[in-house]
């Protein structure tokens, strides 16, 4: 369970399970009301009854899991490992043998893992798709503005803010802005100042941006600031630490601290 929870799964399976413990009732039953049959009969009826009953009661064992619940429980184990690739294959093959908004929100959130934005956004739009209830479908909404954010950045190299961050005041998104607008003029110097300042009234209030971090480190890094970038991408893992592209991020970072 703490596995499922710590990477965000949806933990029910419903038809797969639902089905399994309805038949294996269902022969519990049968075989109960055929061992009553069998009470008054001589003794050797009562031999034959037992190897009768005998085999009743082998074929009332559970039935083995279905093939879906299988590929489920294999990707449960995935995850677990944070095997992200595997479960990923496993939730989507038992989503096309046994489709639920769970399985579709399962292979959506391993995608995520991936850092497979366009897969993740199929997969959730799946789940939108299926009428899912309304606290699913807020969950999945925000995860879905999430990953387009993740999309844009790595499209852009830099990061946009969250458009409902409270901690971006109106001073503090007035500098993000232009910092975005240096940014992609590659006038480094001056996006650098234009984030720190609006990282300034972010601090001030008390607040923290996770994209305000990685734009800093961006620019940072642009302008040879290792030991600064370095930081500032540290604060942004801080800040998402479940960021699809925490690889990669960790892999940025390990090469600012390679000797020049």
């Amino acid at each position: 369970m703490r596995a499922r929870a710590a990477v965000g799964l949806l933990l029910v399976l419903a038809g797969c399970h639902a089905r399994a413990t309805t038949t294996v009732e269902a022969t519990a039953q049968a075989g109960s009301g055929r061992s009553r049959s069998s009470g008054g009969r001589s003794r050797s009826e009562g031999r034959e009854g037992s190897t009768r009953e005998g085999s009743t009661s082998r074929s009332s064992a559970p039935p083995s899991p279905s093939a879906a619940q299988r590929r489920y429980e294999e990707g449960l184990a995935a995850a677990g490992r944070h095997d992200w690739t595997e479960a990923a294959a496993a939730f989507s093959d038992a989503y096309d043998l046994e489709p639920s908004t769970e399985l579709a929100f399962n292979t959506a959130r391993m995608f995520e893992h991936l850092a497979d934005f366009d897969r993740a956004t199929q997969w959730y739009q799946r789940v939108l798709a299926s009428n899912p209830t309304s606290a699913v479908r807020a969950q999945v909404t925000a995860r879905l503005a999430n990953v387009q954010r993740d999309a844009q950045r790595r499209r852009d190299g830099i990061a946009q803010a969250a458009p409902d961050d409270d901690a971006l005041s109106a001073e503090a998104a007035v500098w993000f802005n232009r910092g975005l607008q240096f940014f992609r003029r590659r006038r480094w110097r001056e996006a650098l100042q234009a984030f720190e300042t609006a990282n300034q009234f972010v601090q001030n209030a008390g607040g923290n941006v996770a994209e305000l971090m990685f734009n800093l480190g961006v620019t940072h890094e642009h302008l040879g600031h290792r030991g600064e970038a370095e930081a500032a991408f540290r604060s942004y893992l801080s800040a998402r630490p479940d960021s699809p592209d925490r690889a990669e991020i960790e892999q940025r970072i390990q090469r600012l601290r390679q000797p020049r």
